[in-house]
């Protein structure tokens, strides 16, 4: 385990030197990105581009705009690392309630990542082949006549619903066990979207839907790339016309005599 850093370029050193180093170590967890930002990279913004200032680096968020490339040097970092070392990367976070501002309709509270603003946080997101979201899987009950809050056990969510963000290329399911060992058994079990997509591909070859159905389907895995959920959504569709059609051809037949 490295010391608490204290700088960013210990940050940075220890990475290169879990890169170049001669070790056994297969995984590197940064615990916790937030305690990052706050403690090392706030600082070293505030000192180099805002002369200490917190109100003006604060103002309109300016410091997490100079802050994002902070972040691209971490992903290329840990990327060098994870081609060269074939060391698995897991990035913590801790989440925090926030208003969003709905386009679409009435705005509403949902849980964000507790760092890195709109900018950083995307860049971390976009980075990651899996976004996982950690909670516990509570019900309501009704206790004489009262609805009350029950805590269920420890999940992690791996798709995006209104209430937070999360995301996996890999088909896996949408909410598992909070252990690692599920986790890893579902990702290297998984069919990867490349291949999911070229069995949806071959499908629509040999079934030839109707023009406006195919031009939905292409969209729908033109836009799903990099998703292994997604791309099964897009399979899944096919199949869906497949089993459609062959009730269809059925139905049509004459009955036997």
């Amino acid at each position: 385990r490295f010391p608490a850093p204290n700088s960013w370029q210990d940050v940075l050193d220890a990475i290169e030197a879990l890169r170049i180093e001669k070790h056994e170590y297969k995984t590197l967890v940064i615990d916790t990105i937030d305690w990052l930002e706050s403690k090392i990279v706030y600082p070293d913004v505030l000192r180099r581009y805002f002369a200490g200032n917190p109100k003006e680096a604060d103002e309109y968020g300016r410091w997490h705009k100079v802050a994002k490339d902070y972040w691209v040097e971490l992903v290329v970092a840990l990327d060098r690392l994870r081609e060269e070392r074939d060391i698995e990367v897991w990035v913590l976070c801790h989440a925090k309630a926030s208003t969003f501002n709905n386009p679409s309709g009435a705005d509403y509270a949902r849980y964000s990542h507790a760092f890195g603003g709109s900018v950083g946080s995307e860049v971390l997101k976009q980075w990651a082949d899996s976004v996982l979201f950690l909670a516990y899987d509570d019900t309501v009950v009704k206790v004489k006549g009262k609805e009350k809050a029950v805590s269920g056990a420890r999940v992690m969510y791996t798709s995006r619903q209104a209430a937070y963000d999360a995301k996996t290329r890999y088909a896996i399911p949408a909410m598992m066990p909070t252990d690692y060992e599920t986790y890893a058994r579902s990702r290297d079990a998984a069919r990867s979207p490349e291949d999911i997509e070229m069995e949806a591909r071959e499908l629509l070859k040999q079934l030839d839907p109707p023009k406006e159905l195919r031009e939905k389907i292409e969209s729908y895995l033109a836009q799903s790339k990099g998703s292994g959920q997604a791309m099964l959504v897009g399979l899944n569709r096919v199949r869906f016309y497949i089993d459609e059609k062959s009730t269809k051809e059925v139905a049509a037949q004459p009955a036997a005599k």
